[in-house]
């Protein structure tokens, strides 16, 4: 029983030894398949990767990217970085989304050619070996060169061969076209510069989305209105002058001297992006058809309402005697009394206009056309230096109006202290409804847009508030000439000065009248403009880019005629199957 007892635990022993090295085996057999399948795996895509395709799918794909960048990259207007992508019922890329994308691409093609050169590199070096080594580990077309080389042993002679050099002792045929081969591979490492290169980006907008913009102001009180008095004249003038400051901060023309043609208008407090455009706003207008400086002496009722500006004044002031420190003030009026007439204010001097003109009404509609006379100071001299301020440099006047003393000067002259002139405009005042104006600051438009021609003087029609801006004109002309915000250049530029002195005051007063009282305000439609960052593609870098690649890719057409006269580089695939090449030759030496 014992005995039996004994053999029968030693053979379950035998047993259980025997099904656990089955069952190593099976697990051993399936890693095995596992690692087969995957170096398989492995190798059929770095073989593919290693093959003539994959050239001409990188061909394709810098092709494709070129498309791309030229026909829409380039004049692409993206969101910068602090706006949504999907605004307005409209979606926009981001300058960000755009470099992503042609980063991943990049990293893509990267990674497509360096694989590609590596394939290039070990079948050339490949060739030189096998060329090298014949099947009996010497070369098979020997010369001198070789001779030498091949004294040196294997591991010195490999080492030659993927020195620069190596193709020296290759045929011909081979020679070249695996030096053709290798040039065309080492182009592509100046390619990445050009091509990032290409792309720049710069700063602009785009019309997208629409906006509600009230005509007038809402803090508007009409009750308010009388023509403008002694009361209210000097506040009114004050914020006339800081109107035209606030629309003729930047002016349209490139040089200061040069006149700014254009009229505009303070729309109201809201501020909206540059660029943006407004459909069917009023705007004052004026057009000066020309300026005549006359000569002679001038008219006496010129000469008295220069000596005593208050006759013209409707803020109860002296525009050109209470500021005869500054040369280039002036004053614009009718000296017939007809063409323009005084306001009331002026004819009843002792009369409220409260008791006179309540309740308010309503100013008509009113068009100027037809002349009227500016007298401008042009210098002013002094005792002590500078003696002379003469912002015109002028050495030859037509007419001047001394001032209204003379003074004995320490050279011994008698000269008047201040000097005028007077210049007779013809204009047209009134107001204009573009179809469309541009907003050229936040709270101010334009009329028409940057590529339209300037207002006509058929663009001009009647409307409220023009009478009574012509009114506030020679207080509101000095004022703006003092505050000098607005950049009229005066060294030589009499005509210009006084033409844009005048537009820049007419609109600013009317700007002030209508912003103050204008009962009827309407809801303008506004076309936004949005700040967008617009991508511009140097077509140059990117052909250069191109052929390049295209260079590259002609590597594959030497690959394919090496590929035909030595067939074995077809199983040049990987570093590893070097090394499996070598352990082959090598046996086939040994037996």
């Amino acid at each position: 029983m014992s005995l039996r007892s004994d053999q029968t635990t030693e053979y379950k022993t035998v047993a259980t030894r025997d099904s656990t090295s089955l069952v190593e085996m099976q697990t051993t057999f399936e890693g095995t398949n596992r690692n087969q399948k995957e170096t398989t795996l492995g190798r059929r895509i770095l073989k593919f990767l290693w093959s003539g395709k994959v050239i001409f799918i990188y061909l394709a794909c810098c092709i494709v990217l070129s498309a791309v960048m030229l026909l829409w990259i380039d004049g692409y207007k993206a969101r910068d970085g602090n706006e949504p992508r999907y605004s307005n019922g409209n979606f926009k890329f981001r300058s960000s989304d755009i470099i992503t994308f042609l980063s991943i691409v990049t990293i893509f093609l990267d990674f497509i050619a360096d694989r590609w050169k590596e394939a290039v590199l070990f079948k050339c070096a490949y060739i030189a070996w096998k060329e090298y080594n014949g099947p009996e580990g010497h070369c098979e077309k020997p010369n001198r060169m070789c001779k030498t080389w091949c004294n040196k042993g294997r591991k010195e002679a490999l080492d030659l061969i993927l020195d620069w050099y190596f193709p020296r002792f290759l045929r011909p045929s081979l020679r070249y076209t695996v030096a053709l081969a290798l040039v065309l591979i080492f182009l592509r490492m100046f390619s990445a510069p050009v091509f990032e290169g290409s792309l720049d980006w710069n700063s602009s907008s785009e019309l997208e989305g629409t906006a509600w913009i009230a005509s007038g102001n809402p803090t508007e009180d009409f009750s308010l209105w009388r023509y403008i008095s002694t009361n209210l004249g000097s506040a009114a003038v004050s914020q006339a002058a800081g109107m035209a400051s606030l629309a003729w901060e930047n002016g349209t023309a490139t040089d200061e001297t040069q006149v700014k043609r254009r009229c505009r208008h303070v729309l109201n407090d809201d501020q909206l992006p540059l660029g943006s455009t407004v459909h069917n706003a009023t705007i004052p207008c004026i057009v000066i058809h020309d300026i005549s400086w006359p000569t002679g002496p001038a008219p006496q009722i010129v000469q008295n309402i220069t000596y005593n500006s208050a006759q013209v004044s409707v803020s109860n002031g002296n525009p050109l005697s209470s500021n005869t420190d500054i040369p280039g003030i002036g004053i614009l009026f009718d000296p017939t009394n007809m063409t323009l007439q005084i306001p009331p204010v002026l004819g009843h001097p002792n009369t409220s206009y409260y008791s006179t003109l309540s309740p308010a009404v309503y100013p008509s509609s009113f068009l100027f056309s037809g002349q009227l006379t500016a007298v401008v100071q042009l210098s002013k001299k002094y005792f002590y230096e500078p003696y002379l301020i003469d912002p015109f440099g002028l050495g030859h006047l037509n007419n001047s109006i001394p001032g209204p003393r003379s003074i004995l000067w320490v050279d011994g002259s008698i000269d008047p202290e201040f000097t005028y002139t007077y210049l007779v405009v013809n204009f047209t005042a009134g107001v204009t409804i573009p179809k469309t104006s541009t907003f050229v600051a936040h709270r101010v438009i334009e009329g028409g847009s940057s590529d339209s021609p300037d207002p006509e003087a058929t663009d001009i029609q009647s409307g409220p508030w023009v009478k009574e801006a012509l009114y506030m004109l020679p207080d509101v002309m000095t004022t703006v000439a003092i505050m000098n915000t607005t950049g009229l250049g005066t060294w030589n530029n009499l005509f210009n000065y006084t033409e844009n002195l005048i537009r820049y005051s007419y609109l600013g007063a009317w700007d002030t009248l209508q912003r103050a009282y204008e009962p009827n305000s309407t809801n303008l439609t506004v076309t936004l403009l949005q700040p967008r960052l617009e991508a511009f593609v140097s077509l140059t870098r990117v052909a250069v880019w191109l052929a390049m690649s295209v260079l590259f890719s002609a590597s594959g057409i030497s690959i394919f005629f090496l590929q035909k006269e030595c067939p074995y580089i077809a199983d040049v695939v990987g570093p590893a199957s070097l090394v499996e090449l070598k352990k082959k030759g090598d046996e086939s030496r040994a037996n």
